[in-house]
């Protein structure tokens, strides 16, 4: 999966904030993983697999990624 844009809150999942991503950047986390679908948000991401599990990262200063950890790497 490729991805770019604000990396501000971790909302691409690629690590780190990095502030703006201006080219395209691997997220490896899903690879060969079979990614079905992404949401996205202003500040935060989701992922469906097609196994049915769902992964989220960015802000959860609102707990928008439905669980607990650090948003900066896509988790379940």
């Amino acid at each position: 999966m490729l991805c770019w844009g604000s990396s501000a809150s971790g909302q691409l999942g690629i690590g780190a904030s990095e502030g703006f991503v201006f080219e395209p950047r691997s997220c490896c986390m899903f690879d060969g993983r079979g990614l079905k679908e992404v949401a996205c948000g202003s500040q935060h991401s989701l992922f469906l697999l097609h196994d049915g599990s769902v992964y989220a990262c960015g802000s959860n200063s609102c707990g928008q990624l439905g669980h607990d950890k650090g948003g900066w790497r896509p988790g379940n």
